[in-house]
This record gives structure tokens, sequence and C-alpha cells, in this order.
């Protein structure tokens, strides 16, 4: 058996600033249970891949992930690639985990809400959506065949024909 190399990421717009207390807002609204029925319990356990993680290991791991997006850490970097900033670590694993912060990313990753409530990983970042609008509506033959493939997308070229008909 040999060893594997693991990545993990979050991603946001480098215009967008992160809104932290929002996550840890987002922690406090997300439903715990108990260990013997997995009923709801207000001190109890997140259901995800981490067993036994709790609210305030969570709050925690947010923690770490902000200072890894303000700070130099060892164990991970960013990366700017266009409008991206890539918050990344990893590294080889024998079956262990190549870093704590590794781990700190990939479990905050497992809560959507509160990605989305900080500001990371949205799709409109992994998308310039301003740059292609702005290029579709130079060339507006293209546009017919365009519509329907992103409901995203489709939402912002209808207002900017709205604007142009004006």
């Amino acid at each position: 058996m040999g060893a594997d190399l693991l990545l993990t990421t979050l991603v946001w717009d480098k215009d967008r600033k992160l809104n932290w207390k929002a996550g840890h807002t987002a922690i406090d609204a997300l439903q715990t249970y108990d260990d013997e029925n997995h009923e709801p319990s207000e001190n109890g356990h997140l259901e995800c891949d981490t067993p036994e993680l709790t609210k305030e290991e969570l709050h925690d791991l947010l923690d770490n992930v902000k200072q890894a997006t303000e700070d130099n850490f060892r164990d991970a970097s960013i990366m700017f690639i266009g409008h991206l900033n890539i918050l990344y670590s990893g590294g080889m694993s024998w079956g262990d985990s190549p870093s704590e912060i590794y781990d700190a990313i990939n479990t905050v990753s497992e809560f959507s809400s509160v990605t989305e409530a900080v500001g990371l990983d949205t799709p409109e970042d992994l998308i310039n959506y301003k740059g292609v609008v702005d290029k579709l509506m130079k060339n507006k033959a293209t546009l017919p065949l365009l519509l329907g493939l992103d409901k995203d997308l489709d939402k912002i070229l209808e207002q900017k024909l709205k604007g142009v008909r004006k």
C-alpha cells in the first residue's frame, strides 16, 4: 500500500469581504443530534463525516480557516487565479490526514450553509459572470444558443437585455 496525495480547497472572489460572523451564526443554527436515538439534541453532535463533531469544535475549525485566509500557514496557502482566491492545503497521506488545517478546511466545507454565509465557494465566484456577460453582449448572435444553459447566467443576461432595450 502506498501513499495518496490529498488536496482540499475553498474559493472566493477577490473582491468579496468574507463574513466570518455570519458563518458562526450559521453554525449556531445547525441541528445537533444525540448518539443513542439520533434524535435532535441541544448539546449533541453535528451530522457529518466527522463523528462526534460538536458546534463548539466547528466554531474552532472555522476560526482556523479564517486565520488561514488571513495569514501564511505552514501547511496551507492561497493561490490567486484571475478573479479567484483559492485557499488550499494537502499533502501525502498514508491513511491519516496530511495536516490540521487540511482537516479544518475539509470539515467546514461539509456545511454549505456555513461556507455560503461566510462567502466561500459560491457559484458566482467560480464563473466570472461579469466578464462572460460583457463578452456575450458584444456578440448578441450567440445569446439564443446560451439561454437555458445556466440559470444564474440566464438571469443576468435577461436583466442586461432589459437594460439594452429601454
